[in-house]
């Protein structure tokens, strides 16, 4: 945007003069990501395991770092048991757990997962140990669609681009890579077309109420 530089009684025609935006106001205040950590009945192996049991284990790490995705539900498992990767079948006893948890109505979705009703919170991941957390396909996109509508609220309106990077910075990117930026821009796109975004000349907006 410009504004115009009084030049005084001189008669001289004034000067536009560049005036660069403020920074959008990022989603505060940040929330850490934590990450789970609880004793298991290790006697077993993870496949051995009931999938009853196992499913309360789902559940547990669903219920403190949810909406979480499948992948990463199991690497807090193979965590739990010491376990370096996680083969196969500790995958298949994960998801047939995962599974059954779903069905017992005590986690929803998938492949990210969440508690019933539970709200998604935007989480900072920058001080995360898994490093799996970081990438950008693992992002939730309930939690993606919460920091995109939390900082158009937060700013009245935001050019996308803006947005994109904002967005990143409150998942705790210091920069944002061309698949991050992907990933984030096709969640916009995704609001744009439910109609929780407005695009006008290029500043994306929320709807007005009733209208």
């Amino acid at each position: 945007m410009f504004e115009a530089e009084d030049l005084g009684d001189a008669g001289e025609a004034s000067l536009a003069v560049a005036v660069e935006p403020a920074p959008l106001r990022p989603t505060q205040p940040r929330t850490p990501y934590v990450e789970t950590a609880f004793a298991a009945d290790t006697r077993y192996e993870p496949h051995e395991v009931p999938v009853s049991k196992m499913a309360s284990y789902v559940a547990a790490v669903v219920e403190r770092e949810g909406p979480i995705h499948i992948d990463e539900i199991t690497s807090r498992i193979r965590t739990m048991w010491g376990m370096g990767r996680a083969g196969s079948r500790v995958r298949a006893a994960v998801a047939d757990a995962a599974a059954e948890a779903a069905r017992r109505g005590v986690i929803v979705g998938g492949p990210f997962y969440a508690a019933p009703g539970a709200p998604a919170v935007v989480r900072d991941r920058s001080q995360v140990a898994s490093a799996s957390l970081r990438k950008p396909e693992m992002l939730p996109p309930a939690e993606i669609e919460a920091a995109l509508l939390q900082i158009v609220d937060d700013n009245f309106g935001a050019r996308r681009d803006e947005l994109v990077q904002a967005t990143s910075r409150a998942f705790g990117f210091a920069a944002t890579s061309a698949q991050l930026r992907s990933v984030l821009d096709a969640n916009v796109d995704r609001l744009i077309s439910a109609g929780d975004l407005l695009d006008r000349d290029g500043v994306l907006t929320r709807p007005k109420a009733g209208g």
